[in-house]
């Protein structure tokens, strides 16, 4: 069987900060959102009204909920890719091999094998340089918008919009 595309990703700090972003809970971040227009608001009624002891308390609550937005993925990825150094002593590197019936992703470190029938792929995603494609139990695949090997980013794009009909597209 021949290949459609091939792929090569290193999962890299940035690559996992990425992948957090882009999958950080929606419901979280309209949250985040929504408490700082609410302490946000709060804060200038406190100033106007003299009230600046509460004035502190809405600036505490507003670096708060900034450092739970912005600090969150930038913990997961952390830790996501510490630990793969810890273990393998280096980032993973995968290939990715695209068929037209499956996808072949092998781990470059471990030299363990997973096939994906596109059938399964429940999202497909993008960042900056990453395609995502995301399956059930928190299972991602991450592709290298500059690491094909074989074929095209945007042949690619077209590729998977085909062959993923289940899937929640968002590239």
């Amino acid at each position: 069987m021949t290949t459609l595309f091939e792929n090569k990703c290193t999962y890299t700090y940035q690559y996992y900060l990425q992948l957090k972003r882009t999958t950080l809970n929606k419901s979280f971040v309209n949250t985040c959102y929504a408490a700082l227009i609410i302490v946000i608001a709060a804060g200038i009624l406190t100033v106007m009204k003299g009230w600046y002891p509460f004035t502190a308390v809405a600036a505490a609550a507003f670096l708060f909920v900034v450092y739970r937005l912005v600090g969150t993925p930038v913990r997961l990825a952390s830790f996501a890719a510490r630990k793969n150094r810890q273990v393998h002593g280096r980032d993973i590197e995968t290939i990715n091999n695209f068929y037209e019936d499956h996808i072949l992703a092998v781990n470059t470190l471990s030299q363990s094998r997973t096939n994906i029938k596109y059938r399964e792929i429940r999202s497909l995603m993008q960042s900056k340089d990453l395609f995502i494609i995301a399956m059930d139990k928190g299972l991602v695949l991450l592709i290298d918008k500059n690491g094909f090997l074989k074929g095209t980013k945007e042949e690619f794009v077209t590729f998977m919009r085909e062959k993923c009909v289940n899937a929640e597209v968002k590239i």
